[in-house]
């Protein structure tokens, strides 16, 4: 068998602004194989500039026609080269590298298959990984060079911004859903791992503009991705979801930029640039109220509805309605419990839902009306402590409710009987989230 000479270059192993390709190396280093007769050599140098300071390590796995890896290639941290004594046959290389490969859990020689995952390690910060995958054919006898072209496997995300942000809003949070958290050693995403990024943006001078620069490296989306914005206000949160039109693929920078239009209501429009590293591309789109979600928490207000409570291991809550007083053709004094309840049937079918919400509008049990008509955010207490009266229902009996405060404690009164006009319909909806 006659040596076999393989070269690959770094193409892609570049700072984040750059597509400089790597060039050969000179130098070469050898590994005995007793097993093998056939030379391989890997050998790279980089350019004398500073795109190349994100290359320094790099390993090669080689497997047989077995499908078993037979030589793990480590080349020099200083001319980057490798190699290894094989038979003839058919081999398989796949070539990782980045800068910092000990950010990664890398497979061993003994276990590696081409579905090993890669990951980032735990409390470990993404750097550029760049990956590829060959074929390469031994004949005995053959002299044979090979050229790698290694592929950035990952995407920055370097600046979200939001403007025209309502100056009563304390927080703005940005979560992109969902992007995959490992890469397959033969290179292709790993679909049953997947994670999201949330971030909280920062408020600037002027008031409005909330922004933040992570420059965070990430693998691309799993699919077209979703953002959602949490809008934070002193009463709750206001909160808008979107899918965009494109997936965000690898080696691009992402700039995501949105800006709120309070004149519009809940009409947002964002964009996303994303500058490729060989090329530019932009995604358009635009949000509005058809976006809306929810993200309640008990006792604020989620989007403009008061959130009575929420069971966080159903996801499930509870809103009330935001009028303060549902008008309703109340029956005679002293009609019975059935006309009560047939009288605030239809207002309550008439109300508008919850943007994106389709169940209907129910009355309140007595615990819930226990919950809101003691909070000063919805009541106000008479005079003597006591909130006004509600329509609710227990157990299938239809009751009146109010809550008699007192500076020891909030007592709970409620009645059968005695319905008049005056008694306020304010009804609840059930959520999922």
């Amino acid at each position: 068998m006659r040596n076999i000479k393989l070269f690959y270059i770094l193409s892609t192993m570049m700072t984040l602004a750059s597509c400089e390709k790597i060039v050969l190396n000179d130098g070469i280093s050898t590994v005995e194989d007793e097993n093998g007769t056939a030379l391989l050599t890997i050998s790279t140098r980089g350019v004398n500039d500073n795109e190349t300071e994100s290359v320094t390590e790099a390993k090669i796995y080689v497997f047989n026609e077995s499908d078993k890896c037979v030589e793990l290639l480590t080349p020099d941290g200083d001319n980057m080269t490798a190699t290894a004594h094989l038979r003839a046959g058919t081999y398989t290389l796949y070539a990782i590298g980045g800068p910092d490969l000990s950010r990664f859990t890398l497979p061993s020689i003994s276990n590696a298959t081409a579905s090993s995952l890669i990951t980032l390690v735990e409390n470990k910060v993404m750097d550029d990984l760049l990956m590829k995958t060959a074929i390469q054919t031994l004949d005995d006898g053959d002299i044979q060079d090979l050229e790698l072209t290694l592929e950035r496997k990952v995407i920055s995300l370097d600046k979200i911004e939001l403007k025209s942000i309502p100056t009563d809003v304390t927080g703005v949070e940005v979560t992109l859903s969902s992007f995959y958290s490992a890469i397959k050693l033969n290179g292709t995403y790993d679909a049953n791992s997947s994670t999201d990024y949330t971030v909280n943006l920062t408020e600037q001078e002027d008031g409005t503009t909330w922004s933040v620069q992570p420059q965070k490296l990430m693998f691309p989306s799993i699919g077209v991705p979703t953002i959602t914005i949490v809008l934070t206000t002193p009463s709750g949160t206001d909160s808008y979801s979107y899918t965009a039109d494109e997936i965000i693929s690898a080696n691009h920078h992402i700039t995501i930029s949105g800006t709120h239009h309070a004149a519009q209501g809940a009409t947002l429009t964002v964009s996303i640039n994303a500058e490729a590293w060989g090329d530019n591309k932009t995604v358009d789109f635009t949000y509005n109220e058809s976006n809306t979600v929810y993200r309640p928490i008990a006792g604020t207000f989620c989007n403009g509805y008061y959130v009575v409570s929420v069971n966080e291991a159903q996801r499930q809550a509870v809103l009330l309605a935001k009028e303060k007083l549902i008008e309703y053709e109340a029956p005679a004094t002293g009609a019975a419990a059935s006309e009560w309840r047939a009288a605030l049937t239809a207002p309550m079918t008439a109300l508008n839902k919850p943007i994106n919400i389709t169940n209907n509008w129910r009355l309140p049990t007595l615990e819930e009306v226990g919950i809101f008509s003691k909070d000063t955010q919805i009541v106000t207490f008479s005079s003597e402590g006591r909130s006004k009266l509600y329509f609710c229902e227990d157990g299938g009996v239809l009751k009146r409710a109010q809550t008699h405060h007192t500076d020891n404690s909030d007592e709970l009164n409620w009645s059968t009987t005695g319905f008049t006009s005056t008694t306020r319909l304010r009804p609840v909806i059930d959520i999922e989230y």
